[in-house]
């Protein structure tokens, strides 16, 4: 019985190490859903897991089906990441952390059943996903470039340098502001092979009252 109790510790910590390493990556892009939450999240789906699995064994008279818990754990999962999903304007963001609550439920559950190495490689994968390793090899041309501009006008300017240049927009937000001083944009763009876009750059940021906000990068992840 003492095995059996430090196995079951031994997974539910293994649960939180592998929910924690989903976490941490969406905490340090600042996202509402992070370290806590993905933690909990599989820490609760191994918990319930385990509690189908064994708790139940010593009734004779109650239906003992493992399955019928796992299913209400992924329908509850579904009512938590449903919170994380926000609508601003015409854009929805936050799908992807849904998607991550969704996920490291399911390595929860793994790790519960003992199935480690399945889980292991799901939480390396996932986190491959979030981190935009995929998106850096597959989407080569594909940009994020935030700016920081002072009022419309510059904003349109901004918009016919890129499109004199060939640079394809294909999303714009406006990012949430701390300070004052001037309108944080993101804009998704796809650039050509044969597009100096280090000068293309250069040539924004020259225009008064537009800035870097942050450095451009391969990624585009939410």
């Amino acid at each position: 019985m003492f095995l059996q109790e430090y196995e079951i510790a031994l997974r539910l910590l293994l649960a939180c190490i592998l929910g924690g390493i989903v976490g941490w990556e969406r905490e340090k892009i600042h996202k509402p859903a992070g370290l806590r939450t993905h933690i909990l999240v599989a820490l609760g789906s191994a918990l319930f897991t385990i509690i189908s699995m064994y708790a139940f064994t010593s009734f004779v008279s109650v239906n003992k089906d493992p399955a019928r818990i796992a299913a209400n754990i992924v329908t509850g999962i579904g009512f938590l990441g449903a919170g994380t999903i926000l609508r601003d304007g015409s854009s929805i963001r936050g799908l992807t952390t849904a998607a991550s609550i969704w996920v490291v439920s399911a390595i929860g559950m793994a790790v519960a059943t003992g199935m480690y190495i399945m889980a292991l490689v799901t939480t390396l994968l996932v986190f491959l996903t979030l981190d935009g390793v995929f998106e850096r090899i597959l989407l080569k041309n594909q940009k994020l470039l935030k700016l920081r501009i002072s009022n419309e006008e510059r904003l349109r300017e901004v918009g016919e340098i890129l499109k004199r240049n060939q640079i394809a927009i294909k999303h714009v937000s406006i990012l949430p502001m701390s300070d004052s001083v001037g309108i944080p944009v993101e804009f998704k763009i796809n650039i050509s092979k044969k597009t100096n876009f280090e000068a293309v750059v250069k040539e924004i940021i020259s225009l008064e009252g537009v800035s870097l906000l942050e450095g451009v990068t391969f990624s585009t992840r939410r």
